[in-house]
């Protein structure tokens, strides 16, 4: 398990794509400081000192969100810890009823239908 503030930035030119792996930690303006060194930006909220792992919780509401969407429609995969200390590693791309639904509740639940 990688730290809660890491950020880590990945960047495919097969695809022309960058994807983000950060901690719920990590704050919004430390990821716009390592997007700023690939020439990118990130759809983070209004105020950048709130750990990222809250912001998308609550759907990922955010400056660019007119332009691409609540930051959380664009997580690919999260991990959770649940209460009895179980790991659970959902993905967009697995298709569950389970895994979809952890996806759902990290998205926002509710406030995150697309």
């Amino acid at each position: 398990m990688t730290s809660f503030d890491s950020i880590d930035i990945s960047i495919s030119p097969q695809t022309q794509t960058a994807t983000a792996t950060v901690g719920p930690c990590a704050k919004g303006q430390d990821l716009n400081e390592q997007a700023a060194k690939f020439g990118l930006c990130s759809s983070t909220g209004h105020c950048v000192g709130v750990p990222l792992g809250g912001f998308l919780l609550g759907g990922g509401f955010g400056w660019l969100f007119t332009h691409f969407g609540k930051a959380a429609e664009a997580m690919e995969a999260v991990t959770i810890v649940t209460a009895d200390g179980s790991v659970i590693e959902a993905t967009s791309q697995e298709k569950s009823d389970t895994l979809d639904n952890w996806m759902w509740l990290a998205r926002g639940s509710a406030s995150a239908f697309p």
